[in-house]
């Protein structure tokens, strides 16, 4: 082959190619998407009550964990002592000790009562999601 015939053979293609793109593929003929509704909601994360509602169970959620941090923190100094009273790493055994203890089991009882209610913000929270974005009404802008 001679070059001739290489730039003869790459120009038809070329030519091809370029009235391909010049006639179009009828994409700029199609219909253009109805605007949306005026009361349709741009984003659930502009509407304001939406957000302020669920800054507002971030922040209870965040105290009821810093409250449940501070219980389990003075647990763990129990044990750490315990473990220190009786010269044994043996967890069966300080655990068996701690539940002898009545402050021990009152701190328990407060961490599950903790666990319980930041579980109870929780499942609120997605609550609250759950029932705005499953909602038939227009959301506010």
């Amino acid at each position: 082959m001679t070059t001739k015939t290489i730039l003869t053979g790459f120009s038809a293609v070329a030519l091809l190619v370029a009235l391909g793109l010049a006639s179009g593929c009828g994409c700029s003929e199609r219909k253009e998407a109805p605007p949306p509704h005026p009361s349709a909601p741009e984003s659930y994360m502009n509407d304001k009550a939406f957000t302020g509602e669920l800054a507002e169970r971030q922040t209870e959620q965040r105290r009821l964990v810093r409250e449940r941090n501070a219980i389990v923190e003075r647990m763990k100094a129990k044990i750490v002592a315990k473990r220190a009273e009786l010269g044994t790493e043996d967890e069966a055994k300080v655990k068996a000790e701690l539940e002898k203890d009545p402050e021990w089991n009152e701190l328990y009882k407060s961490c599950e009562e903790a666990n319980a209610n930041i579980e109870r913000v929780r499942k609120g929270t997605l609550g609250v999601v759950r029932e705005r974005l499953t909602r038939k009404e227009p959301v506010s802008k």
